[in-house]
Order: C-alpha cells, then structure tokens, then sequence
C-alpha cells in the first residue's frame, strides 16, 4: 500500500520519500499509541532510503525504554524497533553504514536482553552489519574502537563472546552459530576477540556439533569449514596439537568419540586451564538449558571428561555451591537423569554454599523454589 501510494504521487511530489520518512519516524518515536506508533515503524520500514542522527537518537531513544520490558505490548514495540534498525542495516551501503557506529554498538549491547526474539533480531542485524562491514580493515576498527560508549557497562571481550550466551536456546542456536561462523573468519581485533581466549571460546562453541557429527557419520560443509578456521586461529596462536586434533576429527580417523574427548580435554587442560576452567565450566553447563536433545546429550558426555581435569577446590570455586550444577540439578527429573548422574559423579568435591537447600529443592519439583530462584543471582 505504503509504495503504490508512492508511485502515484512521486510524480506531483518529488520529495514524498523523503518528507513520509521522517514524519513516519517522528510519530513512531513520539506517539504515545503504542498502536500508531508500532504502525509508523512499519509505514518507514517501506519508505528507508536514507537515516539521519536525528532519526537514530529518536530511535535508540525509545529502545533504551523499551528493551527487555516483560510487559508483552511493550515487548512487541521494542520488536517493531529492533526490526526497524535491521531493516535500516540491509539497506543502507557499506559506506553509509560505518558513518553511523552507534547503530553497531547499540545492537551489541542490545544482546544482553532477556528475551529470545530481540536477541534473535539483533543477531539478523549484527549478521548483516558484518556483512557489508570490512572488519578486517584497521581503519573499520580504529573507527568502532574510537566510538566505544565510555559509559559501557561491564568488561566488553569481544562480539564473539558476548554472542554465545545464545547457544543455550535452541531458538537463537542455529543463528548464533551462522554468526559466530562469520566471525570465525575474521582476524583478531578488539571488536571481535583476541589471542587465546578466542579460539577457546570458538571450540567450546562448536564441541556438540563436532561429536554429534562424529556419532552421525555426518559432516556437513559447514562443520568443515568450521573446523578448517579453527585449525588455523589454533596455528596462529600456538595453541600446539588442537589443529591436528580437528583435521583428524573431519577426515574421520577417529575410531571412537573418547579418544577425541580426550585429546581435545588435554588440550584443554595444557593451554587453557586452571586461568579458563571456570568459565569453561559455567559454558558447557549452561548449554544444558538447551531444549534440542543431541545438544544434552553430547555436552553431558564432554563434561564428564572436563570435570576430571578441573580443580573444583580452587578459589574461584569457593562458595559456589550447588548453583554451579543447578543444569544438571534439574535434568535429574527428566529423561536425562541418568547421564546428569554420570556427570554429578565426576563433580565430587564441590564447595557449600548458603543457598545449596534452594537449589535441591528447587531441582526436586518444588514450584515455589522455582520462582524464588529465578529472583535470585545466579551463575546462569
């Protein structure tokens, strides 16, 4: 409708286009029906053909009001503007693109939201950013890294890292891992991750798809090519043997998945632990909230051999307590309950903590302890 009423005035009005777009954005930034405004994103979706900052700032206004609200009408107008700055990123030119940083840093911090569908349209939008993007060129992150929010909240490790938060849903799973995929590629910087650290993060992302492919018969050209980025970040950061360990695990010269657990564990435990055992943990834990089954199951048979390589009576590790199970906790009342047993049993000196009866209680089926903890600070 929006673009035949164009064509027909477009003639009488050369500026229709133009003048539309920013009475769109002015009603959908200040109406306060939500209903008109949610359509006045809509009507300049249709319109795009240029962005100012004016335009921007109306709209990282609205979001930052709006952005993992848990009323369910003001999380469908959060939407209508995370839809609307993707938009805006598909159609701008590279050029255009990089004159406006903010877009880039907003969707980044937009990623801490506590909902699956903004974080979903923010990884299309992070997707297409880097699309159009050269991140590998100094000049695009000298520019990003000049234009950091110095109010930033929390250390920023690199977009790698703060995207894999999404690998726990099975909604945003495949999205994420497309994304982190393209990242793969990249070469070290500020904005997408460095030295060691990143080709940790990379591996424990892709450790599920790998020994489900292994159980499967099963390598898809995505794995490969994966797996082949992989092989080289480890080369160029001297991470010894994990290369070879890969390029044996596509070429299927492994005769049986614990060999390979156990190759990539000693990796692990040489070139990366005690400094990342912690986080590793916390990681490969919280991908049990994942709903897709092969996910479990293949992290649960991975965790079983990290656990014996990680030192639990260390500091880092003092007062955790059983939040640090809790996923495990609640698949013991599920179909799972004999693998999570398998790994609870290799979880055997784990510190006390004030809250470990919440916790039980909360994985015996006890409701209220459910709602109790979902208040509470937790390591997930």
């Amino acid at each position: 409708l929006v673009r035949n009423i164009l064509t027909v005035f477009e003639g009488k009005i050369p500026t229709i286009q133009k003048d539309w777009s920013i009475m769109a954005i002015r009603w959908a930034t200040t109406c306060k029906v939500m209903h008109i405004a949610s359509r006045s994103f809509q009507v300049f979706r249709c319109l795009i053909s240029f962005l100012d900052q004016t335009m921007l700032r109306d709209m990282l206004s609205c979001l930052t009001n709006t952005i993992s609200d848990e009323n369910s009408g003001i999380q469908g107008f959060s939407m209508q503007i995370l839809m609307t700055l993707n938009a805006i990123t598909s159609e701008l030119y590279s050029e255009q693109l990089i004159a406006f940083p903010q877009l880039f840093w907003s969707s980044v911090a937009s990623l801490t939201t506590i909902h699956e569908n903004e974080f979903i349209e923010v990884l299309s939008a992070l997707s297409k950013f880097i699309s159009k993007i050269d991140f590998n060129s100094p000049d695009t992150v000298n520019c990003l890294s000049a234009t950091f929010p110095p109010k930033w909240e929390g250390k920023f490790e690199g977009l790698q890292k703060i995207i894999m938060i999404g690998l726990r849903s099975s909604n945003s799973y495949e999205p994420t891992l497309k994304l982190m995929g393209k990242l793969t590629q990249l070469e070290n910087s500020q904005i997408i991750g460095e030295g060691k650290h990143r080709v940790l993060m990379t591996l424990l992302a892709n450790m599920p798809r790998f020994l489900h492919a292994h159980t499967t018969k099963r390598f898809s050209d995505d794995i490969i090519t994966t797996g082949n980025y992989l092989g080289d970040m480890a080369d160029k950061n001297e991470i010894i043997g994990l290369s070879r360990i890969i390029e044996s695990l596509i070429k299927r010269r492994f005769r049986n998945k614990e060999d390979f657990m156990s190759q990539i564990v000693n990796v692990l435990k040489r070139h990366f632990f005690p400094q990342y055992a912690a986080e590793t943990l916390v990681f490969l834990l919280g991908l049990l909230f994942n709903k897709i089954g092969w996910i479990k199951i293949e992290t649960m048979d991975l965790l079983k051999h990290v656990f014996r390589v990680v030192d639990l009576s260390s500091d880092e590790f003092i007062g955790l307590g059983a939040d640090l199970i809790a996923p495990l906790l609640r698949l013991l009342l599920t179909d799972y309950v004999d693998q999570a047993l398998e790994v609870l049993d290799e979880a055997a000196s784990i510190s006390a903590s004030p809250f470990d009866k919440h916790y039980l209680m909360m994985s015996a089926g006890d409701s209220t302890m459910r709602k109790n903890y979902d208040k509470i600070v937790t390591l997930f």
